[in-house]
């Protein structure tokens, strides 16, 4: 499939979830989010998708401030359990 295949493609998380949530058509969403929705219909749970890795993201010079890197930690440690879902 390609882009072409698609009458609409967009890159913002928030309005795909929106989208799927108001029945928009089919859409990919975090599976824990999507468990939450009891509305939400699972299409092709057998269907493996790939791993897509996660980076957290900052300029060297900020990442040893004790402030950003307490939150960068806390901000890992946040997303951890959504990786493995």
């Amino acid at each position: 499939m390609t882009r072409d295949d698609f009458a609409l493609r967009c890159d913002d998380h928030s309005v795909i979830w929106q989208m799927i949530r108001a029945g928009a058509g089919i859409g990919f969403t975090q599976l824990p989010l999507a468990r939450r929705m009891p509305e939400i219909e699972r299409l092709l749970p057998g269907l493996e998708l790939p791993v897509l890795p996660v980076w957290l993201t900052a300029p060297e010079a900020i990442r040893t401030t004790p402030r950003i890197r307490r939150v960068w930690d806390l901000l890992a440690e946040a997303v951890a359990p959504w990786l493995d879902a």
